[in-house]
């Protein structure tokens, strides 16, 4: 694929609104250079400060532990992971950080109706007003203590969210049972028709349900609960939710590449006027390792790390290898180091994607050409390495759905 091809798959220009550019106009006024950089590096990891707090209850047995693991893209076996017992129950309120974020936690929670926990002192017990979503998990209807603290929760405005787990049983159940007739499709909607039935007559009617099974992520409606907690997240937390989601849904790809779109502008002024390696022929100079740090954040977030590649063979029962030339993934060939960067930047650095970037550099830079131009080849290059990533992150997204469906 040509770089023009991928320079086009970004779409509209990156923009940076007026409120941050004065702040970064301020910055260079008060402090230079130096104010500039300090701002930008707080901008770009200040979504790791924001805390974030997702309450997880239910009545033991029911996959808080499993969702809570799968949520964080872990399992029981990893460091951190949630212990999956079906006999072991809850009987304290427990924290799980997020291996990516320590500001992101997620809390198993009690059930509410049991001695230890009345509805009386429940909202008081957990600390109610900490969170900011509270997940009512089930797997089966949901409990007459589930559908009133569902009523509590919403009369008090806080976000909440039924979700019914073990989906993958109910399926199974209904294959064997009807070996002939059996739809997977059918099960699905009756049991969401039997859930939305059943908070119907709690008058709940607002209210949403999620049917998953917290080991096939892929499939049912687990991409459409991530989409819902971020989209509903608080606009200043909803920055902190995209880059803290581990579990790469359709939906969590689309808004981590939004994310990501957001941030190439920032990183792109810090290889400006930080540049330390001249570009050939350009009369500019770039910081390539403040490149090559943004783009390894790509893989990460995206899920196209050496580790996480990995993970995604061992589950697709193949080797990293073998699934790269399946599937012909790019971002194997693309260097992610400052030295192994320099090539490609290089070959970027003519294009008109450069010049159409100048524009947005000036008001915050001033009128210093050189550092006009680094933001310009910035800016294209990491474009470009988005570009190719995302397209990746799309087909093996795609394969894992694949398989998940068979």
């Amino acid at each position: 694929m040509s770089w023009r091809k991928q320079g086009t798959m970004a779409e509209a220009q990156t923009t940076i609104s007026e409120v941050v550019k004065r702040e970064l106009q301020e910055a260079v006024s008060s402090g230079g250079v130096a104010k500039l950089k300090d701002l930008i590096n707080k901008k770009n990891n200040e979504w790791k400060e924001i805390p974030l707090n997702i309450a997880i209850t239910g009545e033991s047995g029911v996959g808080k532990s499993s969702f809570i693991n799968a949520i964080r893209g872990i399992t029981a076996d990893d460091d951190g992971g949630a212990h999956v017992d079906v006999v072991e129950a809850t009987r304290e309120i427990k924290p799980y950080t997020h291996p990516m974020n320590s500001s992101m936690v997620l809390w198993d929670l009690p059930g509410v109706g049991t001695p230890r926990f009345p509805r009386g002192s429940y909202l008081t017990q957990v600390n109610f007003e900490k969170y900011d979503f509270f997940l009512i998990v089930s797997a089966g209807r949901f409990r007459e203590d589930d559908l009133w603290l569902a009523q509590e929760i919403q009369s008090l405005k806080k976000n909440f969210h039924f979700v019914r787990t073990q989906m993958d049983v109910e399926v199974d159940k209904d294959k064997k049972g009807h070996p002939k007739t059996h739809s997977k499709s059918k099960v699905i909607e009756k049991v969401r028709i039997d859930c939305l039935k059943n908070l119907e007559e709690h008058d709940l009617t607002k209210a949403s349900v999620f049917l998953i099974d917290n080991y096939s992520p892929m499939d049912y409606d687990f991409d459409a609960l991530t989409r819902t907690l971020i989209d509903e997240a608080p606009e200043h937390k909803r920055e902190a939710m995209i880059l803290s989601m581990s579990v790469l849904t359709d939906g969590v790809i689309e808004r981590k590449l939004e994310a990501l779109k957001e941030r190439i502008y920032k990183v792109s002024l810090l290889s400006a006027v930080g540049g330390a390696i001249p570009i050939p022929g350009v009369g500019a100079a770039v910081d390539l390792a403040i490149l090559a740090e943004e783009v390894n954040f790509y893989k990460s977030q995206l899920g196209l790390d050496a580790e996480t590649i990995a993970e995604h063979a061992r589950y697709l029962n193949t080797e990293a290898r073998q699934l790269q030339k399946k599937l012909g993934l790019q971002s194997f060939g693309l260097a992610t180091t400052a030295k192994g960067l320099a090539q490609s930047v290089s070959s970027l650095a003519a294009s008109e994607t450069v010049e159409s970037t100048l524009p947005l550099a000036i008001p915050v830079i001033g009128s210093i050409i050189s550092a006009g131009i680094s933001y310009g080849v910035s800016v294209a290059s990491l474009r470009y390495f988005l570009g190719i990533l995302s397209e990746d992150a799309r087909k093996i997204n795609e394969e894992l759905l694949k398989n998940s469906l068979q």
